[in-house]
């Protein structure tokens, strides 16, 4: 409330130095359109509804279909030695005689592709109507905020044509 009378204070005193001083006369419409583009809470007003649309958009994007890929690629520089017995690979081999071999793959691969799709949940659902609510909602708040803008110019523009008509009164 604050803020609104400060921004009829500041609308008021625009008009009214435009009376005095000459500078810049607006007609109605003028002054609205100039309250439309330069009200910050109507401009905030316009962004809550910008941010409320993009998270209806998300909450709708959970229930569509999900698809992931994975991939995994390694290159084993250094494959480890093993020494096992000889007698392992051959039974004629003499007794205490080793053999050492590398064991393993110099490259590997792997790869997951996940699909997943939302076929019914209930949380989703009502969770999908509460994000729809909040942007109708937000949509509706940002209307109210444009005609509080609107009206407090139209009346801060009333009060600087009294005092234009009081002052040729006076005159």
């Amino acid at each position: 409330m604050k803020s609104m009378n400060r921004f009829v204070f500041m609308g008021l005193c625009t008009l009214a130095s435009s009376v005095v001083w000459g500078q810049t006369s607006f007609t109605l419409e003028e002054a609205k359109s100039y309250t439309l583009e330069h009200n910050f809470n109507a401009l905030n007003a316009d962004l809550d509804n910008r941010i409320a649309d993009q998270q209806y958009i998300e909450t709708r994007g959970m229930g569509l279909p999900q698809v992931s890929f994975e991939g995994n690629f390694n290159h084993f520089i250094h494959l480890p030695v093993q020494v096992v017995d000889a007698s392992f690979f051959n039974p004629n081999a003499p007794e205490g005689s080793t053999v050492a071999f590398q064991a393993g793959t110099d490259f590997s691969t792997s790869g997951s592709l996940n699909v997943g799709q939302l076929i019914f949940n209930g949380s989703y659902i009502v969770g999908l109507k509460a994000a729809q609510f909040y942007a109708d909602f937000q949509a509706s708040l940002g209307d109210l905020t444009r005609e509080d803008a609107i009206f407090n110019t139209i009346q801060a523009y009333e009060l600087a044509a009294v005092a234009r008509e009081n002052q040729v009164f006076v005159d």
